[in-house]
């Protein structure tokens, strides 16, 4: 891992609920011989009026600092630019989603990274399931773009609508399901639990990817090893919000 200041290159949408801001930095250049599919990063996004800072491992729990830390994924990684992608999910007014609305080209903010979260690279399995809802989709999507031909995955990726779907460049035989979640609150979705369970189970050895709320990452999980009887070392579930 690594600490620097970057800025931010350009920010768009690229749905109703996604904003992708781009990054940019010479030091983003370490990244060339560092970063997987699926790294995290974190942010240390300065409040309105100070300065970004280089990120610091220790921070003082007592002590008012003039930003704050968000966790988001490497979406893509342009190495000839030496510049990243980070797709923001917009949702309410949270600090992370309102920086990402309001955000200007030439804005600092704080990098440290990356995290690889993402193992299945390595795991000798047949064929692969991710699973998550908007907060995982940047991960997914760097996954399965990173897929190569010959590999067998199936994804789950939970939305509010159709308008949330984003198309992926994809090289590995894949099949992806868009759970529409539509108004209902996002924390009470049962969507992906209901599709694992219904999910009918490939022959060979698999590698389960699952991220997103916090009480679904644990239903998940809890099917993975009492259910489907996985090994531990055959799945990944990450709680990225509660």
């Amino acid at each position: 891992m690594f600490r620097s200041i970057v800025h931010v290159v350009r920010a768009a949408d690229i749905t109703p609920h996604m904003r992708r801001v781009t990054l940019g930095g010479e030091s983003l250049s370490l990244l060339a011989d560092r970063h997987l599919p699926g790294d995290a990063i974190k942010l240390y996004i300065p409040e309105t009026g100070s300065d970004a800072v280089i990120p610091q491992y220790i921070m003082l729990p007592n002590r008012k600092n003039p930003f704050k830390v968000r966790a988001y994924t490497i979406r893509s990684f342009n190495a000839a630019t030496a510049e990243i992608d980070v797709d923001v999910f917009l949702h309410g007014d949270t600090f992370g989603s309102t920086w990402a609305r309001t955000v200007h080209a030439g804005d600092q903010v704080g990098f440290i990274g990356p995290r690889h979260d993402y193992r299945g690279a390595s795991a000798g399995a047949d064929w692969q399931l991710l699973i998550g809802d908007e907060s995982a989709f940047p991960a997914i999507a760097a996954i399965l773009e990173s897929l190569p031909e010959g590999c067998r995955a199936y994804a789950f990726i939970e939305i509010a609508d159709q308008r949330d779907e984003v198309p992926l460049d994809l090289k590995a035989q894949t099949s992806i399901q868009w759970l529409h979640r539509g108004t209902s609150p996002a924390k009470q979705s049962k969507l992906l639990e209901q599709a694992l369970h219904n999910f009918a189970w490939p022959d060979g050895k698999g590698y389960v990817w699952a991220a997103g709320e916090q009480h679904a990452m644990k239903a998940i999980r809890h099917q993975l090893t009492h259910e489907r009887h996985m090994q531990r070392h055959d799945f990944q579930t990450i709680s990225y919000w509660s």
